[in-house]
């Protein structure tokens, strides 16, 4: 990807961090969901998380 498509989709570097940082949340809440922490053990619920 370069410089030009992502600055065609945002206007600034200031758009873009918080962006970013939105999306890697949504990915992180999402695999924590899917690795079912409040099930088991708490190393087993920490594996899970970790082959995600």
């Amino acid at each position: 990807m370069t410089r030009q498509s992502v600055y065609a989709h945002f206007r600034s570097r200031e758009q873009l961090l918080p962006a970013i940082v939105d999306r890697i949340t949504v990915e992180i809440i999402a695999a924590m969901d899917a690795a079912d922490l409040h099930t088991g053990p708490a190393a087993d619920a920490l594996l899970r998380l970790l082959d995600d």
